[in-house]
Parts: structure tokens; C-alpha cells; sequence
């Protein structure tokens, strides 16, 4: 991986070069010059296939890795007794009775519903995963609730004024004026069956690694939710909530044109914190676009690549990609640009599993199942547009 990332950052500097050369001579590339500009962004193309594909692995491996190994003699007795019994649990059923804690109301134990809420340890071990395979989340401000509630939002500021000396001038009285934005948990449910065999004997370690699997499955389905959800009966996404950004001139192609009336059509208070979201396709597309910005007519393209670790910049704030966006097509939103920050994601309680060992039996399986509660809104819808192609 570090290998790809500098392989990649000697591109863009390459790139950049070429084309800050270009810039400062107030011209256009020549032909041999967006050839090899051409080649540079295949070249960044295809080293970025590469590294999504080892870092998603990368990812997920170290999360896996991540199980809690039971300490040994004295070290053992001090261990978070809820972690046995989560192993227990998931190995045989059997919570044992000397480990129930009276803490265990809060934090861990039998739900209403008859589930078992997992520790602490591994509800984190979870939604780490989750957070790895969902772009909004790793955005957005993420917060945990107890149960349902409102974000406050300012609808008006009130009024300054200048005021002259003596001026006996009255003013007029005005308050800032709130409204809500309400959530609650929508349940996202996930299924797996596990060959008995292997709880058995859980050479596996599987106490780590469900709740990984888990995690995974839950950050690809909420990221659906985060990015189109409708709000009726599920989360608002980014696309349902947030302004209504700048057509494009025709519904056939992405202009550099369309890109600056995108951003421009994002207040500017939220633009120096703001992030473009589209689909790896779009992004594709957009690699291409160039713009005449200079008197001499001199075209200069408007993405332009990450050097080291920093993101890809379009209009010098940085892309992030979601395959959940819509792909390019008429009429289609195909991403959302803002303050992805003011992007509320609430988690409600703590994540619920079951263990059913009668459904799959037949199979020499046992069946686990899942809850998690979530919920997100945008308060200030001004704070995001989308990014809408003339249907």
C-alpha cells in the first residue's frame, strides 16, 4: 500500500507540474502535453483501483484482528466479565449467572425484545467497521442517544442595527426563531448463519469477528440510507435533504461551467469546510473537465490529484466518493457538495443480537441475528447542495 500511495504521488506531482507550466505561460496544453496528461490520469486510475481493492482488504483484516483475547491466571479474574459473557453467548447460548453485573441493565444483558445487547467493547468493534465502509459516516458528526429527540434549528437570527448617538430612532423587536428536526431509530437488521462446528470449537475467534461482519453489512445499507434515503420510513439521506443545486446546461455531459455554478450555488460561509460526493464513475467523468480561466483563452483542467495521503480537489475542495450516489444520467442528482459536518447520525441504545440455533439446525448451523437503531437529518439544509443534471 505504501508502495501505491507513493507511486501515485510521483504521478500527481508529474501532473501538476505539467500543468502549472502550462498556467503560468497562458496557454492550453499542447498535443503532446494532454497526452501525456491523458496517460498520467489512467495511470492515477488504475493505481486507485488498486488501492481501494487493498485498502477495503487491509481494512477489514486488521478489524477482524481485533478480537479481545481472554487474559490468562490473576489478569483473567480483572477482565470485563460482560466479554465472557458475549463468547459464551455466542458459543453455546449460556449466559453465566456469576458474571451478571449489576451494571448489566445499562450496559449490557437481555433487551425488551429478548435480545442480548453486546458489550461495549465490541458495539465499538462494530460500528468501527461500519464507519470504514460508509463514506457519510466518516463525515458526518455521529453521536448516541438513548432514545428518541430533536436537533434545534435556527430558522431566523434576529436583527443588528447601527444606532447613532441620540438618535432616538426605535427598532424593531426581533427574536431568533427555532424549529426541530426530529429523529428516531429506524431498525437496520442483519442476518448470518455460523456452522456449529466452528462455535464449538472457536478456533476462529469469532467473538470478533461477527461483530466485524456485522459492522460491515451494516456501513454498505446505511450508506444507502445516508445518501438517498427518502425519510418515509427511513433516515432523510443527503440528496432528500439538502438545497437544490444549479442545473447542468444540457443533460448530456458534465461542463466545467456546471461545476462552478455548483459550487457557487453553496452559501459561502459553508464553502472552505465543504466536500463534493459522487459515484466513482462521475468522478471519472470529472477527472477530464477542463475550463478556459485565463485571457489567453488557456484551458486548465479543475481536478486536480491528491499529493501523499491528501484527497483529490475539485475547485480546491476535496472529493470523496459513494457509490450509492447516482451514476451520470439525465435528470439524475449525481452527487451532493457541503458541509457534510452538518450531518447529523445519531446511533440509538446499544446494538441487539439473538442467537437462534433452531432455524438452520437441519443445516448443523446457528442463525444470529441483529438490531441496530439509527437515524440521521441535516438541520441546516443550506448547508449542502445537490448536484443535479438537466433532465
Amino acid at each position: 500500500m505504501k508502495d501505491l500511495v507513493q507511486k501515485r504521488s510521483e504521478a500527481a506531482k508529474s501532473l501538476r507540474d505539467m500543468l502549472a507550466v502550462a498556467k503560468s505561460e497562458e496557454r492550453s496544453l499542447t498535443v503532446d502535453e494532454r497526452s501525456t496528461y491523458d496517460n498520467i490520469v489512467e495511470e492515477i486510475n488504475s493505481i486507485d483501483e488498486t488501492a481501494k481493492r487493498e485498502k477495503l482488504l487491509a481494512d477489514f483484516d486488521q478489524l477482524e484482528k481485533r478480537e479481545i483475547v481472554p487474559e490468562k491466571g490473576e489478569q483473567r479474574e480483572k477482565a470485563d466479565p460482560s466479554l465472557e459473557e458475549f463468547r459464551s453467548f455466542l458459543s453455546n447460548g449460556i449466559i453465566p449467572a456469576g458474571r451478571m453485573s449489576e451494571k448489566r441493565d445499562m450496559t449490557s444483558g437481555t433487551g425488551s425484545s429478548g435480545g442480548y445487547l453486546i458489550p461495549e467493547t465490541y458495539a465499538k468493534l462494530l460500528r468501527e467497521a461500519a464507519t470504514a465502509n460508509s463514506c457519510v459516516r466518516r463525515l458526518a458528526t455521529v453521536s448516541s442517544w438513548k432514545g428518541d429527540g430533536a436537533f434545534p434549528v435556527v430558522t431566523g437570527f434576529g436583527t443588528t442595527y447601527l444606532m447613532g448617538e441620540n438618535s432616538g430612532t426605535d427598532v424593531t423587536d426581533t427574536s431568533a426563531t427555532f424549529d426541530q428536526k426530529k429523529v428516531s431509530g429506524y431498525q437496520l437488521m442483519y442476518m448470518v448463519n455460523v456452522p456449529k462446528k466452528l462455535l464449538v470449537t472457536n478456533d476462529y475467534g469469532l467473538e470478533g469477528k461477527i461483530p466485524t461482519w456485522w459492522g460491515k453489512s451494516l456501513g454498505a445499507k446505511e450508506e444507502s440510507y445516508f445518501i438517498k434515503g427518502t425519510g418515509d420510513s427511513q433516515p432523510y439521506g443527503l440528496v432528500a435533504s439538502a438545497t437544490v443545486g444549479t442545473d447542468t446546461a444540457a443533460n448530456s455531459a458534465i461542463t466545467g461551467d456546471d461545476i462552478i455554478n455548483w459550487y457557487y450555488s453553496l452559501p459561502v460561509a459553508y464553502r472552505n469546510a465543504a466536500t463534493w460526493i459522487f459515484a466513482d464513475s462521475t468522478v471519472k467523468l470529472i477527472r477530464q473537465i477542463k475550463n478556459t480561466v485565463t485571457t489567453s483563452g488557456a484551458l486548465q483542467y479543475l481536478w486536480m490529484p491528491g499529493l501523499g495521503s491528501e484527497p483529490d480537489t475539485l475547485m480546491g475542495r476535496p472529493i470523496a466518493v459513494s457509490d450509492e450516489c447516482s451514476a451520470f444520467a439525465a435528470g439524475a442528482d449525481v452527487g451532493v457538495f457541503g458541509d457534510i459536518s452538518q450531518y447529523q447520525v445519531v446511533d440509538f441504545g446499544t446494538p441487539e443480537m439473538i442467537r437462534d440455533p433452531y432455524t438452520k439446525a437441519g443445516q448443523g448451523q446457528v442463525r444470529f441475528i441483529g438490531w441496530e437503531l439509527v437515524d440521521a437529518a441535516l438541520p441546516l439544509a443550506e448547508a449542502v447542495v445537490t448536484c443535479p443534471i438537466r433532465a
